[in-house]
Formats: structure tokens, sequence, C-alpha cells
């Protein structure tokens, strides 16, 4: 802003400085006019004695003494000039300084990526323990075995606590959140009916609504009819899907397309028998 306001100062006064400059060619002859009029000077119109003029003359020459003083001063001046190299000198600094402040914070956000990476395998690598775990918890173990088991439930037991400490409950609440706004995303675009904010539920595996901080869970099986029950469901097959497929999770297995089946079985429900009711229809 001063770099401009003192180049917009500068041209305006290069621009005053050309106006008097063309100004003064139209004064000609002032040095044989003001001889004519002083003191004792003949009138150059009747060639008469006369002095009534010369305090007029006076007057001028001292007007045009002033506007050539002020010329010499806006061409000659390097003062806005000094000021302007100056303020550009300490410009092109602080770009470089921010140049270098960029390289720096992309140089850490790439290191940042890269260990989200590697946390994320680790979360992977973990549930697939804990699934291996729970599986070998419903076959007969042997004392060997279960005693690995011990090993690992330690060792899953420690990794916890490390992830813990690393504000993996923070991570994860900030995943949810963007889930359920995309949940709420295509549910908006679906017209479903709604009570309140959504949230996946992670333990009951459903969905839930909220219509107030202190208010109560309402699920999903409590609001509104089969269609809207078949809508939400597919709100979340694409919010989950749409999430996943984001750039930074493409090194997560989900295929980049989805296939849904029968979406509409939801007004078809079975009948007590087992039978369903579409084989019944003629």
């Amino acid at each position: 802003m001063k770099i401009r306001n003192l180049e917009q100062l500068y041209f305006r006064g290069k621009n005053f400085t050309q106006a008097i400059k063309k100004e003064k060619e139209h004064v000609v002859g002032f040095t044989w006019l003001k001889e004519n009029l002083y003191p004792e000077g003949e009138c150059i119109a009747c060639g008469s004695k006369t002095n009534a003029l010369s305090s007029v003359v006076d007057n001028l020459e001292h007007k045009i003494s002033k506007l050539n003083s002020i010329s010499d001063i806006l061409s000659d001046n390097p003062i806005a000039d000094k000021e302007i190299h100056k303020l550009k000198k300490e410009l092109r600094d602080l770009q470089d300084k921010l140049y270098k402040v960029r390289k720096e914070k992309f140089h850490f956000e790439k290191i940042d990526r890269s260990t989200n990476d590697s946390l994320n395998k680790v979360y992977v690598l973990i549930g697939r323990i804990q699934e291996t775990l729970s599986s070998l918890r419903k076959v007969k173990n042997t004392d060997d075995t279960s005693e690995k088991i011990k090993i690992l439930e330690h060792q899953l037991n420690e990794l916890n606590k490390y992830f813990r400490i690393s504000n993996k409950e923070q991570k994860e609440y900030v995943v949810y959140n963007r889930i359920n706004s995309l949940i709420e995303k295509y549910a908006n675009k679906f017209g479903l009916e709604r009570r309140g904010r959504i949230n996946l539920d992670k333990k009951e595996l459903t969905l839930s609504f909220k219509r107030s901080e202190y208010g109560k869970n309402e699920f999903l099986w409590e609001v509104g009819s089969g269609a809207n029950w078949m809508g939400y469901h597919i709100s979340t097959f694409l919010a989950l899907h749409e999430y996943l497929s984001g750039k930074d999770q493409s090194h997560l297995p989900p295929f980049s397309f989805l296939v849904i089946d029968q979406p509409s079985q939801v007004y078809f429900p079975s009948a007590e028998s087992g039978d369903n009711i579409l084989g019944c229809v003629p």
C-alpha cells in the first residue's frame, strides 16, 4: 500500500512538472516585457513613459519564479525514488521469507502425511490382530495357545496406550464428524425425514438422531417409514464410500465403485412363515 501511494505521488508530481513546463512555453518574451514596463520604460502600445504596470510585472515575476522553483524540486527529488526503492527491497525480502516459510510448511505437511499413513497401517494391523484373537477365543485352546494370546493381548494393550497418548480419540472424532456430515448431505438430497443431528453409532452399527446436546437418542428404526429407512441406508453407504475414496484414504482397500444389492427389499418384508411376500404375489 505504501509503495502504491508513493508511486501515485511520484507520478502526480511528474505530471504537474510537465504541466508547468508546458505553461512556461507560453511565457515568451517576458524579459523584454519586463524591461519595457519598468519605471521610465515606454509603453509598448502608445510609446509614452509609464510606471503603472511595474507592480503587475513584479507580481507576475514572483509567481513565475515560485512555479519554476516547485518544478525544479519535483523534477529533481530523489527522496520519493529512494523511499520507493527501499520499500520495494523490503517487499522482496518479505517475499523471500514467505517463500521459505511456505517451503518449510510443505515439508512438515509431507512428514505429517507420511506419519498419518503409517498410523493408519498400524490401526489396520491392530484390527486384524484383534479379530484373530477373537476367533481364537471361540475355539478350544491349548495352554500354549492361551499363553500366546495373553502375550499378544498385552502387546495390544501397550499399543492402545500409545495411541491414546497420540490423540487417536481426537482423530476418530474428526473422522466420524466428517462421515456424519456426508450422511446429512445425502439425506438432504433425498429429502429424508430427520429428527435432529445425525450420528453414526459405531457400537450399535446404526444411525441415531439427537435433537439437542442433552436430548435422548432416537435410533433409525424409530424414525419414519420404510422409504426413510432405505434412504438412510443408501445415504450411509454413499457417505462411507465418498470418505474412503478421498485422496487422503487412497491407500485403503475399498474399491472405487459401490454395489448396492436390492435396496427396495424394505418394501417386501418376509412373512411370518419365512417366505418372501413377493413369492406369494400371483
